[in-house]
């Protein structure tokens, strides 16, 4: 019987091979393994219908094993034993991240038969390390659902936008799932991410009205979603939103209202995270956004404490969003930052420079509102 040539995909074991010698017996290794026959074998794929599971493999179920860079004759009918890390990646048919393989018993050419295996010489496979996975990014269309693969199946993913008395009622669901995120102005963006580590998110915004927006970050977790983030004043409209970056606008009000960006990652726990504490504020070149001193200004250049004499014109170029604000000159470009404090309870809106409110100490301060 002509055997087919499959090169076997994995997870870990660059290390195994770097052991030394002609192989490494898969029994040295912490490693739950499970027995199937093989089902289907084709250039790049090889399935495993699995009569005896373990770990997150039951019994009955039918798991992929992809190719790399491992020759193995095998064919359908063959039993083997397949020792994994106990994960599952997702995808359809589910894949694991297989250690090695035997090959318990071959396939009866007579019978294809898959009785349970005498005693028989085995072959003990290593696999390389296995590739990342790619991660991806995709825009979601309001009101149209669509699939997408997880470890169980696959699953319809559906952002729902419905006018409700001059609002929108936004929700998301999952297969039979719905999630329930509130009424607003208007939906903003949707996307679904596929992380490198195989983890999925839908990440949304919504406008409450006059660009108030909220950002929210849900994971699909083993089926469902589970709420991760939920930022005020942060928005997806005009950010950048790719498999490589998550670059955020985030309104901040600091001697005016600003539209400033922030970079965003997705943590370990699943929740966004900015990356430093430094909000970036685009400079123009509009009078809005053009401060005139009027109170000599206590500020730091160079590293050194010193004051701005009345007339002096100068634009934010970011903040810290806590105490901090920093200015370019207007004339000759020279940067530095001022310190502030912002005032408590009813005044909690108001800053103050050296005990002084802010509007002392120029012309026009642009807030919006």
């Amino acid at each position: 019987m002509k055997k087919t040539l499959i090169f076997l995909l994995a997870a870990l074991l660059l290390a195994l091979s770097g052991c030394g010698g002609g192989g490494t017996d898969a029994d040295e290794v912490d490693y739950v393994s499970f027995t199937g026959t093989v089902s289907s074998v084709a250039e790049h794929e090889l399935e495993v219908e699995v009569t005896e599971g373990s770990g997150t493999i039951a019994s009955g179920s039918v798991v992929a094993l992809f190719p790399d860079a491992i020759e193995l004759d095998v064919d359908e009918g063959d039993l083997v034993q397949v020792w994994y890390n106990d994960e599952v990646m997702t995808s359809e048919p589910p894949q694991v991240n297989a250690v090695s393989y035997e090959i318990l018993q071959e396939a009866d050419p007579a019978d294809e038969s898959t009785a349970e295996p005498e005693a028989a010489a085995s072959t003990t496979v290593q696999v390389l390390e296995e590739p990342q996975a790619e991660a991806t990014v995709t825009e979601l269309t309001p009101n149209t659902a669509m699939e997408v693969s997880l470890s169980t199946g696959t699953a319809q993913v559906l952002v729902s936008a419905v006018d409700v008395d001059g609002n929108v009622s936004i929700s998301l669901s999952l297969d039979d799932m719905v999630v329930d995120i509130g009424e607003f102005g208007r939906l903003g963006s949707a996307y679904l991410l596929g992380l490198d580590d195989g983890r999925s998110f839908v990440l949304l915004d919504a406008d409450y009205a006059s660009d108030d927006y909220v950002t929210f970050l849900y994971e699909i977790t083993d089926g469902s979603l589970a709420e991760q983030s939920r930022l005020e004043d942060v928005s997806l409209q005009s950010a950048t939103v790719s498999a490589e970056q998550l670059y955020l606008r985030v309104h901040v009000d600091v001697l005016g209202s600003y539209d400033s960006y922030m970079d965003y990652i997705i943590d370990d726990a699943g929740a966004l995270q900015a990356t430093s504490d430094f909000y970036e504020i685009p400079t123009d070149d509009s009078d809005w956004h053009l401060l005139t001193v009027t109170k000599e200004l206590p500020v730091t250049l160079d590293g050194e404490a010193t004051t701005l004499p009345v007339g002096t014109q100068l634009r934010l170029t970011g903040t810290d969003n806590q105490q901090t604000a920093y200015f370019v000159l207007e004339d000759i470009g020279e940067t530095g930052s001022i310190t502030y404090t912002r005032g408590e309870g009813d005044e909690s809106y108001l800053l103050y420079i050296d005990g002084v409110s802010e509007y002392d100490y120029f012309e026009m301060l642009p807030y919006a509102g």
